[in-house]
């Protein structure tokens, strides 16, 4: 399966334009996501990030709380990218991944933790932000529009690349990821790019304690997985019957 990648920029009916920014998800949790508080310092999310999450959000999370469980196939960028960056601020927050954290929810809600753990979960990247203002399709996209207009586009555009800049600056985590993993998706060598623990720290996300479950991939129907664990990754296509090459595709 080829997921949707997050840019699509056609005007309104009243002739302005919006942006809508809809990071790929995976169809078997492509529901709207809940906020669930389930203890005094502790919230959930499950689900697809939407447009108004931070809404949501904001009746649910307290600044004091101290875990934040995620199971999220991603969703809406700038959605995940402001939620992340009140998530950052808090320093005793730990985040725990039970089932998947993709996309949006990965580059945003997982890296904004302090502390973080894989709990019998999944935590899979593919692109962000700067990385895809970058690609000659956005770039072309943003050519078709009217000068006028286009002009807002990126200035909205060169907002959230320098907020989630920011963002992974604070997180201390290194662009590179975010380029590679762009590049590759595009050119179709995976949909998901799952990194090991060594390659966690190879791109600055420090002391993740437990390990990617790779049976998650049973729930990504037809979804092409790079699970990369250092010299020779894992390429799997999550279908019922999935088959596994071995070889160095998208290792460095």
């Amino acid at each position: 399966m080829k997921l949707n990648m997050p840019i699509s920029l056609k005007p309104s009916m009243s002739g302005k334009v919006f942006i809508f920014i809809i990071a790929s998800t995976i169809s078997s949790l492509g529901y709207a996501g809940e906020w669930v508080r389930i203890s005094p310092t502790a919230v959930s999310f499950s689900g697809q990030i939407e447009k108004d999450e931070l809404s949501r959000f904001l009746k649910v999370y307290k600044p004091t709380d101290e875990t934040l469980t995620l199971n999220s196939s991603g969703g809406h960028m700038g959605a995940a990218l402001d939620i992340g960056s009140l998530l950052i601020k808090n320093k005793n927050l730990a985040v725990v991944v039970q089932g998947m954290c993709a996309s949006s929810c990965a580059n945003y809600l997982f890296l904004a933790g302090h502390a973080k753990k894989i709990d019998h979960g999944i935590v899979g990247f593919h692109g962000n932000w700067k990385a895809m203002v970058a690609t000659d399709k956005f770039k072309k996209e943003a050519q078709s529009i009217a000068p006028e207009q286009r002009y807002d586009i990126l200035a909205y555009h060169g907002q959230k690349v320098r907020q989630e800049s920011d963002f992974f600056s604070k997180a201390g985590v290194d662009q590179s990821l975010f380029d590679k993993t762009q590049k590759e998706n595009d050119d179709g060598l995976y949909d998901i790019y799952v990194p090991g623990p060594n390659i966690f720290e190879k791109y600055g996300i420090h002391d993740v304690i437990g390990a990617q479950d790779m049976s998650v991939m049973k729930e990504w129907a037809g979804t092409k997985v790079l699970f990369d664990s250092g010299p020779s990754a894992q390429l799997k296509d999550a279908l019922p019957t999935a088959k596994t090459t071995s070889g160095s595709p998208g290792a460095r």
